[in-house]
């Protein structure tokens, strides 16, 4: 009888429990309807609202501007345009001078080419330039060998013959065969082969070489050949685009190019130690090891330099340099003629450098000093004088009297200011100066 009761009261406890949760379910559903009605219509009603403010203020505006163009004053008027104007055209310009930028890499501009028609135009330009020396060879009679080396014995010749000893790059400068290089890239040589872009090899005749410029010239027995254009290093800037042509590393990788911009114009540099500076163009378009006497063009296909070298530090990255064509082309010139550089001049003395410890030693000053005067007209200067200065520039250095001699022509006069042992005091003296016989 319990147990019927117990079921019964169980039964009615979950049907409650059934209606209370249909009721609440119900209820949250109609709550969640409402809502989203409300919420509907609250969005609509802003929406309407806003559109009606805006409508407000854009009629505001347009009789704001109706009032400021019924003004009797039509000068504030004009001004107005005129300001508005100029902003738009600012606008205009700016976006053609970045549009400009963007056209540069796909579209030459005025007389310019891409940077592949300039490289296909002045590749068969550039030739390979291959310095053959002689090498002997030796062998060790007697001794004994331990681990690979020689000992005791005696060394003797074993013959030789000429082998390649470098390689570099040169420029086509005329049809019938003279070619620019570097002179270091022909220095030492007993044998100097021209391999063409083609694939053809002359052997060369050397014309010329200056090694204070690191510039030489060579002929080769060919006619019609594809001459590079030179064009005129001055009107070169500073960002301008350019291609350097070459061999870098040899004829392993010839009519190799490389391109970047004119990082720098005008560099003095000194770069071969010869107290002659150069005008330089530096670049950071990849210039290696056997670029040496390749072209730097610009984008209309001339050469605006001779690829010389590559400053090397940890420190730096990207700086390489070319001789320019206003530095090179005259000395070309002169070495076409005469075979060497004519134009240089000379003081009419011979002597040496004497350095501060040397000069404390002798108890002299630091300067240049004078061995022989070779000239009359050398001016007052003699034997054991000490030069100071030309033209109030110090002359301590050899390579400080080149540069300072450098783009005088015989015939000119400088003022010399000099050291007088026996009479310990400086004197002045005018020199004329006489031609450099350059080797």
């Amino acid at each position: 009888m319990n147990g019927s009761r117990n079921a019964g009261r169980k039964f009615l406890v979950a049907a409650a429990a059934v209606i209370v949760l249909v009721l609440i379910v119900a209820g949250v559903t109609r709550f969640a309807s409402n809502y989203t009605r409300y919420k509907d219509a609250y969005e609509q009603a802003e929406i309407t609202d806003a559109g009606e403010k805006a409508e407000d203020q854009t009629d505001k505006t347009e009789d704001k501007i109706e009032i400021r163009g019924s003004t009797s004053d039509s000068s504030q008027s004009d001004s107005a345009k005129d300001k508005i104007s100029e902003n738009i055209e600012a606008s205009i310009n700016k976006d053609d001078k970045s549009s400009r930028l963007l056209e540069i890499l796909t579209q030459p501009g005025e007389g310019e080419m891409t940077p592949e028609e300039a490289a296909e135009k002045v590749t068969p330009s550039i030739v390979c330039i291959q310095n053959y020396q002689t090498v002997t060879q030796y062998i060790t009679d007697g001794g004994y060998n331990f681990g690979g080396f020689s000992f005791g014995g005696r060394r003797r010749e074993n013959g030789s013959s000429i082998q390649l000893a470098a390689e570099g790059s040169g420029i086509i400068v005329s049809k019938d065969g003279y070619i620019a290089t570097n002179a270091h890239v022909i220095e030492g040589a007993e044998l100097v082969k021209v391999v063409l872009s083609n694939g053809d090899i002359y052997q060369a005749e050397i014309i010329g070489s200056d090694t204070d410029t690191d510039l030489a010239l060579l002929k080769i027995k060919a006619t019609e050949l594809p001459a590079a254009t030179i064009g005129d290093s001055s009107a070169m800037k500073v960002g301008q685009f350019v291609l350097a042509i070459g061999n870098p590393g040899g004829s392993m990788y010839s009519n190799s190019v490389t391109f970047g911009i004119v990082s720098a114009v005008h560099r003095e540099l000194d770069y071969i130690g010869q107290g002659y500076t150069l005008d330089m163009i530096q670049t950071d378009a990849a210039i290696n090891p056997g670029n040496s006497g390749g072209a730097l063009i610009n984008l209309k296909g001339e050469v605006v330099g001779i690829c010389s070298m590559k400053y090397v530090d940890t420190q730096y990255e990207g700086m390489g340099f070319a001789i320019s064509t206003q530095e090179a082309i005259p000395i070309l010139n002169e070495l076409l003629e005469n075979g060497r550089v004519t134009s240089r001049s000379a003081l009419g003395i011979t002597g040496m450098a004497l350095d501060e410890v040397s000069a404390k030693y002798y108890d002299l000053v630091e300067g240049m000093y004078v061995s022989n005067v070779t000239s009359d007209k050398a001016g007052d200067l003699e034997a054991g004088d000490v030069i100071i200065s030309i033209d109030g520039k110090e002359t301590k250095t050899l390579q400080d009297l080149k540069s300072v001699l450098k783009g005088r022509k015989p015939g000119e006069t400088v003022e010399v200011t000099y050291y007088r042992s026996s009479e310990k005091a400086n004197r002045t003296t005018t020199v004329t100066l006489i031609a450099l016989d350059s080797d």
